[in-house]
């Protein structure tokens, strides 16, 4: 009968050793009773807060000098500098030059900014490492929400060779004018960025919005009320369609179109006013009154009024713009 060799002394107490620290292994971590380290050790909560405070104060920074070309507290003495990091809202030049930049950078028109549009930033002439810092900084913010994870979890992944759920991340790679509020002015509230938008809408609309054509030149004012004087033989201070039409000005059909766009009480009469606007030329209002024009290159501006908030937009936009933004906003005429 063959028996099988006994093991020596040392070896058995090797095994026995072994065998000890599997059973303990998950209190002593990946080392043991080796002494080795662990390959990862989760930093302390009060160092994460003070890294992600400081990340964002340096985006901040970054994000301002982008922005407006400064950080704002290049004058304040050095004891008080630290206050431009509990700002909650810009003041309204701040919203106007913001409103400039995102519109800037905002190419498409599509109401967010790819990181590709803030890479195009660099070749505006933009600091390529401000802009750099940035792009990481909103990366990073972005992606990790949906993992709900931290980015100490997600270097645990990475030093313990095992990095699945990263390979998986499909980060945003766009941001809402509400994600650079949110780092430009660090307290903001939810109220603050309410209000914020209310004047970004403002800005914005004037932004888009087109300088008011001027009126008729006193001469062809005079030139026109010359010619209604004529038409206007019982000085009742209005005439009738039909008279044109009688005097040979207009044909029956011609008639009908300036009734229809111009007789809006269809009293079948025309005042001075309502003849101004009849012969009023591209690129002028025909009097103060008017609401509607069209420009010299042929094309139909309106005079709305639109609520943003609290605040009121009133300006003369195209029609053209009127009606890509009527999903957005609320136009009065």
């Amino acid at each position: 009968v063959q028996t099988s060799p006994r093991p020596s002394p040392m070896a058995a107490r090797r095994a026995s050793q072994l065998v000890e620290d599997s059973a303990r292994g998950s209190d002593q971590g990946l080392g043991g009773s080796t002494g080795r380290k662990p390959r990862f050790q989760r930093r302390e909560a009060p160092d994460l807060a003070k890294r992600d405070e400081t990340r964002e104060r340096e985006a901040c920074e970054s994000l301002r000098m982008l922005i407006f070309g400064c950080v704002g507290n290049e004058d304040w003495p050095a004891a008080e500098k630290h206050q431009i990091f509990e700002q909650r809202r810009g003041t309204d030049e701040e919203m106007a030059k913001f409103v400039e930049r995102w519109v800037e950078m905002d190419d498409d028109g599509s109401g967010e900014i790819e990181f590709s549009e803030l890479v195009a930033l660099v070749r505006k002439g933009a600091d390529r490492f401000l802009v750099s810092r940035c792009i990481r900084f909103f990366g990073a913010r972005l992606a990790l929400p949906k993992l709900g994870r931290s980015e100490e979890d997600l270097d645990a992944d990475d030093n313990s060779g095992s990095s699945p759920k990263r390979r998986s991340i499909q980060p945003k790679t766009a941001l809402k004018k509400e994600d650079l509020m949110r780092i430009l002015w660090l307290k903001a509230t939810e109220g603050d960025i309410a209000d914020m938008n209310s004047l970004f809408d403002l800005h914005w609309l004037h932004c888009v919005s087109v300088p008011a054509p001027p009126t008729l030149p006193k001469k062809r004012r005079r030139e026109l009320l010359e010619t209604f004087q004529d038409l206007d033989v019982h000085n009742r201070g209005c005439v009738s369609y039909s008279e044109l039409v009688e005097v040979g000005l207009i044909d029956d059909e011609m008639c009908r179109e300036l009734q229809h766009k111009y007789n809006k009480e269809s009293s079948g009469v025309f005042d001075f006013n309502e003849f101004l606007e009849m012969l009023c030329p591209y690129g002028f209002r025909a009097h103060q009154g008017v609401s509607q024009a069209i420009t010299k290159d042929g094309k139909n501006v309106r005079l709305v009024r639109c609520a943003c908030g609290a605040l009121e937009f009133k300006g003369w936009l195209l029609e053209d713009t009127i009606k890509a933004l009527e999903g957005q906003y609320e136009f009065n005429y």
